[in-house]
């Protein structure tokens, strides 16, 4: 994805969860790498790189992310932890 090839970013996922509205808004996770500096820093290249329907609404940051019994991201777990 867009998003794992920052070099702020380690590790990301990015998923879909309701907005208020019930509409299905873009979230994304992401585990930073040494360079990493804010979220913010993240949106600024987005911005440059995708159009502005495709930028996640909502960026969490993760020492580690949930995981399936395989191993996988866990993307349901993700959406358990939005705000």
């Amino acid at each position: 994805s867009t998003l794992s090839s920052l070099g702020a970013v380690a590790e990301a996922a990015v998923f879909t969860a309701p907005g208020v509205d019930g509409s299905a808004e873009i979230h994304a996770a992401l585990t930073p790498a040494d360079n990493f500096s804010s979220d913010r820093q993240i949106m600024i290249e987005l911005q440059s790189l995708l159009s502005p329907a495709a930028i996640p609404v909502q960026f969490m940051v993760l020492d580690k992310f949930p995981r399936t019994t395989s191993g996988k991201i866990d993307r349901r777990a993700l959406v358990t932890l939005l705000d």
